[in-house]
Formats: structure tokens, sequence, C-alpha cells
């Protein structure tokens, strides 16, 4: 645990030092984090996560958290509890973007695609009247948004939390969340109401 402890004391330190350091760290680790990756990703979502991908992903959070003190860490049990919540969190994210892209427009749902290019994503099985009307729904939807409005959606989208969208926005997770269900109504609401 001391060994730990003198390694992350040299990644705060940075440097060459700190670099080798949290290379010895993750090298230390390694097997143990990519036994949890594997695990995290269940029989469920291995066709849509890679754990290579989660790793990696992961490492680099690691990278950029642990030298600026953002991931408070004193020993190898909270080293690994960091990394299963990490771990969690991004595969959680990934998981909700292939979603988010296996069902582009499914149930008239708006993804990223339409809201980029204000048409939707297109599918073998939809019939190309949906296809019109589906675009001219977005298009007429995303006129009447405020450009704030605009960018929330892409950023609710594109798989950020509630919460990050609204740090990203610099606005209250709370208050965001209440615009999101006022637009929501609205864009479930007849046209003629």
């Amino acid at each position: 645990m001391p060994e730990l402890q003198n390694l992350l004391a040299q990644v705060r330190e940075g440097g060459s030092a700190g670099e080798q350091a949290m290379a010895d760290i993750l090298q230390r680790y390694n097997a143990a984090m990519r036994r949890m990756a594997r695990r995290m990703i269940g029989p469920q979502i291995q066709s849509q996560v890679d754990s290579e991908d989660l790793m990696q992903s992961m490492v680099i959070s690691l990278w950029q958290g642990l030298p600026t003190g953002k991931f408070d860490v004193a020993s190898p049990k909270e080293l690994m509890s960091l990394v299963k919540v990490l771990l969690r969190r991004k595969a959680a994210r990934r998981w909700r973007r292939k979603q988010l892209e296996i069902n582009a427009t499914k149930d008239g749902k708006l993804d990223a695609n339409m809201v980029e290019s204000g048409e939707p994503a297109a599918r073998v099985e939809d019939d190309p009247c949906q296809q019109v009307g589906l675009r001219d729904f977005v298009e007429h939807f995303l006129n009447q948004l405020s450009p704030g409005d605009r960018q929330m959606i892409k950023l609710r989208l594109s798989g950020l939390s509630t919460a990050e969208a609204a740090e990203h926005l610099g606005v209250d997770a709370a208050a965001l969340r209440v615009r999101l269900t006022r637009l929501r109504r609205r864009s479930q609401r007849p046209a003629n109401t």
C-alpha cells in the first residue's frame, strides 16, 4: 500500500517521473482492470461495446485525473473502486450512444444525425412517405427551438447525461431537466393545440 501511495505522489508531482509512475500503476493493475472491464460487459451488450475501448477510455480518464488531483485515491482498494466507477459510467454512456444509433428513427424519436442534418437517419424498412413526414416534423420542431434548446438537445443526444449537459451549458441540472420535460411535452402535442 505505501508503494502505491509513493507512485501516486510521483504522479501528482508530474514530469517524466510522474509519467513513469503512472505507467507503473497501470502495469501493476492492468490485469485486474481488464478483468473488471470484461465482466462489466455482460452478454447483452458484448456485441455493442468493446471492453478494450472501455479500458482505453478509462485509462485516459485516469491519466488526466490522477495528476491533477481530480481523483483522490490512497489505496489499491480505492483505486480499483475508482476504476469500477469509471468503467461503469463509460459502459453506460457507450450503451446509450449505441441505443441511439440503433433506435435512430424508431417511434419518431429524434437522433443526433437528425439534429445535425435536419433529416432522419435512413432505415431500409422505412416507407419513403414516413421518411418525408418525419423529416418535415423534425425540421418544423427544430425551427421552433431557440439556439439554446437546440444545443441542449444536441448534447443529450450525443450521449451526455443531463448533469453533464447542464455543466457544459453552465446551467443548473434541475433547470435543464425541466426544460427537457417541457420540450418533450411540446414535441408530443398535436400541431393544432
